[in-house]
């Protein structure tokens, strides 16, 4: 289906309402997930500050005042913003209204702060039966770690993670990015839709709660399972878990392979000679395995990794290419299924977003809209959804409840 046609259907979520109060990345990857499928998600930020992640980098050198960094861009796409003081009682009166309009309510406050504000899900299930709260926190609303504070770093720490990755002999190590914040994200996404589906059985929503700690467990691979049924703890062991890797540079970059039962047959086609470098994944010794790989990476510090990658697929032998992440964006495969998007921003430019993380042709993912300015739909979503005309939208500026 061409992307022109798509866009004219509605998203699968389409006529759903929802209040984003989160900040960060968790709360609002859940939400830009909800809202890329059709639903109309309108982030509360505080005004003046906004959201943290505002602040954060990337920035082009040119950055124009004013203008959001990478992260809060790329993580609010297609929702209105407006701005709102909860911290003043007028302010919380006014979400209030809009919880009486809501399907789904996002939070990733810290526990306890939904209560103190006087919104915690029985206040909002009073306003609204059938609404669903969704809060995602570092470790839950209850047990000892509750008001501890949580990075993906710690997350990844304590969740098992780190101890499996490295070498056997040096430091655990972390795996880098924010990957339990966007799998916490995915799982609140997630839980949300499947309450709204039960609310529209029952008629009645129910508060989903995501523990981000317990999101890093659960995507651990098959340890929990593995320990209790071999009482074994798995232990680092480098790029030599499940099927070894090497990774080594070429000429315009790196490459890497695994312990291939073709080798032979790979390196006589690839170097064009029968006098082939023996592979350093067959020996445990470490002090062998270096010296292969030295002799392995003078063979081929003239080969393309392009070359060796098409090479390495002509014989279904699993090696590739490193891609950098210019190379990502160029790369004839998500070329050709349309994958990347590039939608204009008035403050920013022209920007090139991830695509659609599932396809479904009949009711697809869309991007239209950049991230919304700070408080940039105060007005039109307070009338659309409140009915609040200029009269009261000024009073609500006057009291501070708006900026």
């Amino acid at each position: 289906m061409d992307n022109s046609r798509a866009s004219n259907l509605p998203g699968p979520l389409r006529g759903l309402k929802v209040l984003d109060l989160t900040t960060e990345i968790a709360g609002p990857y859940c939400t830009k997930l909800l809202a890329d499928f059709g639903a109309e998600v309108v982030k509360v930020e505080t005004p003046g500050a906004g959201d943290p992640a505002r602040h954060s980098a990337p920035f082009p050198s040119n950055r124009k005042p004013g203008t959001a960094g990478g992260l809060f861009l790329h993580l609010n796409t297609n929702k209105s913003g407006i701005t709102l003081d909860l911290g003043r009682s007028l302010g919380r009166d006014v979400l209030r209204r809009l919880v009486r309009q809501a399907d789904i309510v996002v939070e990733n406050f810290p526990p306890g702060t939904m209560a103190e504000l006087g919104l915690d899900y029985s206040d909002l299930q009073s306003l609204n039966s059938s609404v669903v709260l969704t809060s995602i926190t570092g470790f839950g609303p209850i047990g000892p770690y509750r008001d501890y504070h949580a990075t993906d770093t710690i997350l990844f720490a304590l969740g098992g993670w780190m101890a499996t990755q490295g070498e056997p002999d040096r430091e655990p190590l972390h795996a880098g990015g924010s990957f339990v914040s966007y799998l916490a994200g995915e799982h609140a996404a997630f839980g949300s839709v499947l309450a709204v589906l039960a609310a529209e059985a029952s008629g009645v929503g129910q508060h989903v709660e995501v523990s981000m700690l317990e999101v890093a467990v659960n995507s651990l691979l098959y340890d929990t399972v593995g320990l209790s049924y071999t009482g074994r703890v798995r232990q680092r062991q480098g790029n030599r878990f499940g099927a070894p890797w090497l990774a080594f540079p070429v000429r315009d970059g790196y490459v890497g392979v695994t312990k291939i039962r073709a080798w032979d047959e790979f390196w006589t086609i690839l170097l064009g000679t029968d006098d082939i470098p023996r592979n350093p994944l067959s020996t445990a010794d470490p002090d062998e395995r270096e010296r292969l790989t030295k002799q392995l990476v003078e063979c081929v510090e003239h080969i393309d990794k392009r070359h060796f990658f098409e090479t390495a697929q002509m014989l279904r032998v699993l090696a590739c290419e490193i891609m950098e992440l210019d190379e990502v964006l160029n790369s004839p495969q998500y070329e050709s299924r349309g994958y990347f998007r590039t939608i204009p921003d008035a403050a920013a430019g022209d920007l090139v977003y991830p695509g659609a993380p599932a396809r479904l042709p009949a009711s697809p993912w869309r991007l239209d809209r950049p991230a919304p300015g700070l408080g940039a739909d105060t007005a039109r979503i307070l009338s659309t959804w409140l009915g609040v005309g200029s009269t009261e939208l000024r009073e609500l500026e006057l009291q501070g409840a708006i900026g």
